[in-house]
């Protein structure tokens, strides 16, 4: 079994680049935003429709990565780490004693959500990643969000190159543009939805979990595992 999780708004509160970006601002970190601005503008114009992946970080273009680094470290333990949900990080630690294989999947620079990783003890992890020449930024990522259909894609490269399949596969989710990843894994699962997202996830009849209290974590987690034992047997 593998479980595909996604990050934002599901295991952390809000996004984790989200919380990045206020946390330069907040410090009042060198980044120019204006530059930010006309830099996404120029690509934006250059080629119809935007290639967003050619500008996703561009507020950190032209800073040396290392020092990337060592702001993702303490914006994690400064902000980050206080903003996970305590239910759905409790159902991947029981999970992950259970040797469960979990994925992490998300559009966030790779640094970052490798941190988060570390953090949950988990191996598996599809990320931006960031594209460096002489060691700096560009403000560009390899290849486009994984986001909507694209998710599935991206999921579906890492279970082929990982040797499983997509039964029985979890994909745990809160946004509407998870539906293609819900709808595509043998069982799925929302937590924290939006307005749209829970409305499709009652007609589908999908299992809904709060992420923020501890004690459901345990349920979420034993859900998991009689879903895929089920989707087995099947």
């Amino acid at each position: 079994m593998v479980v595909l999780w996604d990050i934002d708004g599901t295991l952390v509160q809000s996004s984790l680049e989200r919380h990045f970006f206020a946390y330069v601002r907040e410090h009042h970190y060198r980044i120019s935003i204006s530059r930010t601005v006309l830099h996404m503008l120029r690509l934006g114009l250059s080629s119809w429709p935007p290639m967003w992946h050619k500008m996703k970080l561009a507020y950190l273009r032209g800073l040396p990565a290392a020092e990337v680094s060592d702001l993702f470290e303490r914006c994690w333990s400064e902000r980050i780490e206080r903003c996970l949900f305590a239910g759905t990080i409790e159902a991947v630690r029981l999970l992950r004693e259970r040797r469960v294989r979990q994925v992490l999947l998300t559009g966030g620079p790779r640094t970052l959500a490798a941190r988060l990783a570390r953090h949950l003890q988990l191996d598996d992890l599809v990320a931006a990643d960031p594209v460096l020449v002489d060691e700096r930024y560009t403000g560009a990522v390899t290849q486009p969000h994984p986001r909507g259909r694209r998710k599935v894609r991206f999921a579906e490269t890492w279970l082929r190159d990982n040797g499983f399949g997509w039964r029985p596969t979890v994909a745990v989710g809160n946004h509407f543009d998870d539906r293609f990843l819900l709808e595509r894994a043998s069982t799925a699962i929302v937590v924290n939805p939006d307005r749209r997202l829970a409305s499709l996830a009652q007609s589908r009849g999908w299992e809904q979990f709060d992420p923020r209290p501890i004690e459901s974590g345990g349920r979420l987690a034993e859900h998991i595992l009689a879903a895929a034992r089920e989707t087995t047997v099947m």
